[in-house]
């Protein structure tokens, strides 16, 4: 009886003090807000989105389409969250005179749930999910002989914090990966990621300039890593909306799941539409 009566009053206490914050702060819903609370970790090279990059060092051309779109937002006194679903199609083209051949098909869907800690520190979460292929053109063309089976399905956590020194933003987080089918000697689960966007500086009223880079360590590569890095210009507009144009030399283990164990070395030029 007396742990019942403690309970109660927990309950009651809990409710009373519910009711005061109610009171005080008011929860406001936004439905499809223009962008996500959480900015973009600018030289991932699978960030969600539309893009088209030229590589310098072959006639090939790494392109993304697809988008990130915000749902909801919802903003409680000085707290802020938002939900957003993404997904994109990355895929590599070789470039032929009249004809552009794809390579890979690379699928990436997420459902992103981000959140403020204060004006400067957000925090990103959520489940995903990738599978990775070889076209047909792939075969018939190139000569491949096979493929193999390339499926993530992960949880993601990041944290990305702003620093005015800085002139940017850093992040860093990691993939869980709850299935991980690639042919591997141990048990993959792990991709861990760090980078920044930084050196941000006004150029014109509507052009930015910008440094940033990405590194991913894969736990089936013996944390062998992924490395990208970026200077390149944003293009403002009216909206929240970015065009970027950048200069990006890629190193490391390949993005592409069916060449997962290759290393490249490579430069692109690229247009994003960070919409």
């Amino acid at each position: 009886m007396v742990r019942q009566s403690r309970l109660f009053l927990l309950f009651l206490c809990s409710n009373v003090i519910l009711l005061q914050a109610q009171q005080q702060e008011r929860i406001e819903y936004s439905l499809l807000p223009s962008s996500s609370l959480m900015p973009r970790r600018t030289a991932n090279v699978t960030e969600h989105g539309l893009s088209l990059c030229k590589m310098f060092d072959k006639d090939n051309y790494w392109a993304g389409i697809g988008n990130s779109l915000p749902l909801l937002q919802v903003n409680y006194g000085t707290l802020r969250g938002d939900v957003s679903v993404a997904a994109t199609v990355f895929t590599q083209l070789d470039h032929k005179p009249g004809s552009l051949r794809v390579i890979n098909t690379d699928f990436y869907v997420d459902l992103l749930f981000a959140m403020t800690w204060n004006e400067r520190t957000f925090i990103q979460f959520g489940p995903g999910h990738t599978s990775q292929h070889l076209n047909d053109d792939a075969f018939e063309i190139f000569g491949y002989h096979s493929s193999i089976n390339y499926v993530r399905d992960y949880y993601q956590l990041f944290v990305l914090q702003a620093i005015d020194k800085l002139r940017g933003y850093v992040y860093a987080g990691a993939l869980y990966h709850h299935t991980f089918k690639v042919p591997s000697d141990n048990n993959p689960h792990w991709l861990f990621e760090v980078g920044a966007d930084v050196a941000q500086t006004q150029l014109k009223s509507w052009l930015i300039g910008y440094v940033a880079f990405d590194i991913k360590l894969r736990e089936e590569l013996r944390y062998g890593s992924t490395q990208s890095y970026q200077v390149g210009v944003k293009i403002l507009g009216e909206s929240p909306h970015v065009i970027r144009v950048a200069l990006t030399h890629r190193a490391g283990y390949e993005e592409r799941g069916q060449f997962f164990d290759s290393k490249v070395q490579l430069h692109t030029l690229g247009v994003y539409f960070d919409f």
